[in-house]
């Protein structure tokens, strides 16, 4: 939807003709209309079009968004909701990565992560663990470890 609103206008000119005037120009306009957030990822998205055709050799000019300061972004705290941690640890567990599925599980339930989140996970994943762990005989299977 922005590039169709504000970035398509870039399309038909050459590289050589966007300005750091143009471009502060539809920096302004993005951050006015949408958000600080999504200008600055607008910036930093043509930096690295103007670094990799000048690395191409596809540019030879100076990088027009090398100049232009982006604005503050406000911190944001995200937190899963109830309703998305069943589908949070079924796609945790299906990860092919046995490593990343650890480091991230390892990293949850030693508290590496926001301790709210912990908490909401406990309650909802501690069954499904047990299950995992002990299959149905209740037997703890000899390849798992408890923390």
């Amino acid at each position: 939807m922005y590039y169709r609103l504000y970035i398509s206008k870039l399309a038909i000119k050459k590289l050589s003709e966007i300005t750091t005037a143009i471009a502060q120009e539809l920096y302004d306009e993005v951050s006015d209309r949408v958000s600080i957030a999504t200008a600055n990822r607008m910036i930093v998205t043509f930096r690295a079009m103007f670094n990799r055709a000048s690395a191409r050799n596809m540019f030879n000019g100076k990088n027009p968004c090398e100049n232009i300061e982006m604005g503050k972004e406000k911190a944001r705290t995200r937190f899963l909701q109830p309703e998305e941690m069943q589908a949070f640890f079924e796609s945790v567990n299906t990860e092919d990565n046995a490593d990343i599925r650890d480091y991230v599980l390892i990293s949850l339930f030693t508290a590496q992560v926001n301790l709210d989140l912990v908490r909401q996970a406990m309650s909802t994943a501690t069954e499904a663990m047990f299950e995992a762990a002990t299959g149905d005989n209740n037997q703890i299977k000899p390849h798992t470890i408890f923390i």
